[in-house]
């Protein structure tokens, strides 16, 4: 990747619609480079991934452990909406912590272990949790709810960042998982949806987390009409107690949308609130 900044030429988020998915591509601001980690061994995702490496300080996980023994993880999975795709502000001044594979690091959006350069969801919906909730954000764009579940691409990076939080003493309070739109473009069934979830829960219960799973209600993207059949299947897992329905991501139209699919700064402030009830503590 290039500098954007060296030219004095301020490149902005370029969507590219590929067959089975969305992929954004987002250049760096003039003078505000961020440095992208090629991550090898994503192939089965069907393109090259690249994820926000974290900054060069941190806390190993033994000494957080040691540390903050009261605080909890909010473990975030999912696709674009989940990743860093939104809006940046201009300034992005909130900061929290993020739990990576072998550390937790204090950073800004865009949150480093997820892809993109663009604004983040969560630092907005940890705003003033200090200490006591912890986010992992493992987002890939254009992924599906089987990539996501045991034997998936996606489980791999689920499995290696849980093995992070035992390490780190960190107790998952809350999974919120986003996956939606990339199944409705592909024609992903009622049945395999809920099959792919039912994979991915009991992956997370043999794994020792109990915590409720949030469902956020998403399938649309880039204009497309809400799927039917991603909803049903979405509310279908709904069991008001290890399973719980999330905000409508659906229900937002352009005005919260920037690029036509991903979150703008009026719709963060949205998503933020009415995932706030599910932040983990």
């Amino acid at each position: 990747m290039t500098r954007g900044g060296r030219a004095g030429v301020v490149l902005r988020q370029l969507v590219v619609l590929l067959v089975g998915g969305v992929v954004a591509l987002v250049a760096d601001r003039a003078g505000a480079t961020t440095w992208l980690l090629s991550v090898t061994g994503l192939r089965p995702f069907g393109r090259p991934v690249t994820l926000v490496p974290p900054p060069s300080a941190g806390v190993p996980l033994a000494q957080w452990r040691g540390a903050h023994t009261g605080a909890s993880l909010l473990l975030v999975v999912g696709q674009s909406q989940a990743a860093n795709f939104a809006e940046r502000e201009p300034v992005e001044a909130d900061s929290l912590w993020v739990l990576l594979e072998d550390r937790v690091v204090r950073a800004t959006a865009p949150l480093p272990g997820a892809e993109g350069t663009g604004g983040s969801l969560w630092p907005r919906v940890l705003r003033g949790a200090g200490d006591s909730v912890v986010v992992a954000v493992v987002a890939i764009g254009a992924t599906t709810m089987a990539d996501w579940a045991p034997g998936g691409p996606g489980w791999t990076l689920v499995s290696r960042r849980l093995d992070a939080a035992s390490a780190a003493g960190l107790r998952v309070r809350r999974v919120v998982l986003m996956v939606g739109e990339a199944d409705a473009a592909r024609g992903t069934s009622e049945s395999a949806w809920r099959a792919a979830f039912g994979r991915f829960r009991g992956g997370l219960r043999a794994r020792a987390v109990e915590a409720p799973i949030v469902v956020v209600r998403e399938s649309r993207c880039f204009g497309v009409a809400p799927s039917a059949v991603i909803r049903r299947a979405q509310a279908a897992v709904v069991d008001g107690r290890s399973v719980v329905v999330g905000p409508d991501l659906d229900a937002l139209d352009h005005r919260m949308r920037w690029d036509g699919c991903h979150l703008s700064r009026a719709g963060l402030h949205w998503m933020a609130s009415a995932l706030g009830p599910h932040r983990g503590r």
